[in-house]
């Protein structure tokens, strides 16, 4: 069995979360997801965030928090399988989003927003609850202090 490292940020722009949604033409396309990927051989997991966010969503991570979980990602929606993933909270300071022809839309959603979405409108259901609890707690608890980060 090869285990892959995957990464995903939860991008939060005054108290919105970023969510892409995939082209139709692709892996479970007309999905939502958050942006993020597999990290390649020899990549440093920061290095490997901040890379696959701007290739998806043209945004510069300046910093990134504490993971929102991390687990292990079995689902077989994507090529790979065998995936340790961490989601990773991460503050940003622009909303302008450049699009990777991997996705055709992007909207920012409040946590009501995201809690009103249908999760099959998700890419993962699983991912969809996680995102949701866990946001919905950092943000209502104040749990993460926007001035302790770990820069990039």
């Amino acid at each position: 069995m090869i285990l892959r490292v995957g990464i995903k940020a939860v991008l939060v722009y005054r108290k919105k979360v970023l969510l892409l949604r995939r082209s139709p033409d692709i892996t479970r396309g007309d999905t939502w997801d958050i942006p993020g990927g597999i990290i390649e051989q020899d990549e440093k997991l920061l290095q490997g965030l901040r890379r696959e966010v701007y290739e998806e969503s043209g945004i510069k991570i300046k910093s990134v928090q504490v993971p929102l979980e991390i687990g292990y990602f079995n689902e077989g929606i994507y090529r790979y399988k065998n995936v340790i993933r961490i989601i990773y909270f991460c503050p940003v300071f622009i909303s302008k989003v450049k699009l990777s022809p991997e996705h055709c839309d992007y909207k920012w959603f409040s946590v009501k927003d995201l809690r009103n979405l249908d999760s099959k409108e998700f890419i993962s259901p699983k991912t969809y609850k996680i995102l949701v609890d866990r946001i919905e707690e950092v943000m209502k608890r104040r749990l993460v202090n926007f001035r302790e980060n770990i820069s990039l």
